[in-house]
């Protein structure tokens, strides 16, 4: 008997290629203070699953957070930034809060959920001042399907307008902003073939954003 294979369905090296992972939801929030801490409550993103894979980013202007989530996230950087990931479980908290014990501060957090992928692969993660464009460090992915994100967090210097997005230079869809349209940006680039990203720019469109920060993060389908 011989056997066919769909070529579609067939990496470079012979592989079978799987189908990229699935944006579910996100869900953020910032907060600020000039007397006391600044607390941060963030939903738990909508129709999650058990096995879901979920991202959290935060950054805070000030010194590190004094209180993240503790609940069964794996920690890759804890400071002025916190960048997490787990697996939803069957009982995940309906919020997580992250709090800057630090006078004078502001935060914000997005918490991100695929559906069909790997535990993430971060690069590194990159902030500065003004609206942009803020250049993000290259990440080089090694199997087809691999979806690309661009996670992060911008702080608007007016409580006036808050017209604001963020737009990623290159071949990617805007996927979620904040609901003040400001605190925090995901977009995503697909990958069907292994290779570098090079670098990649996030460019406020309004001069009343003073900071930008970021991080790409490689999923691989499971």
């Amino acid at each position: 008997m011989t056997l066919f294979l769909n070529p579609i369905m067939m990496g470079k090296a012979g592989g079978l290629i799987k189908d990229p992972p699935v944006f579910v939801s996100a869900s953020s929030a910032w907060s600020g203070s000039t007397l006391g801490s600044a607390t941060t409550t963030v939903d738990k993103p909508a129709n999650i699953q058990s096995g879901d894979l979920l991202i959290a980013y935060a950054f805070t202007s000030s010194g590190s957070f004094s209180s993240v989530p503790t609940d069964g996230w794996t920690v890759i950087e804890n400071g002025a930034y916190w960048i997490a990931y787990k697996l939803a479980g069957n009982n995940e908290p309906a919020t997580w809060a992250f709090q800057n014990s630090t006078s004078g501060t502001y935060e914000a957090a997005v918490i991100i959920a695929y559906r069909g992928a790997k535990p993430p692969i971060f690069g590194t993660r990159a902030g500065a001042n003004g609206y942009g464009p803020l250049t993000i460090p290259a990440i080089t992915t090694t199997v087809p399907n691999t979806r690309v994100l661009a996670i992060g967090t911008l702080r608007e210097n007016s409580t006036t307008d808050r017209s604001i997005s963020a737009f990623w230079s290159s071949n990617v869809t805007p996927v979620y902003s904040g609901p003040n349209n400001w605190d925090a940006y995901l977009a995503e680039r697909l990958m069907e073939e292994p290779g570098d990203t090079g670098t990649s720019a996030i460019q406020a469109n309004t001069s009343l954003v003073d900071v930008i920060t970021g991080v790409l993060v490689a999923l691989e389908p499971a």
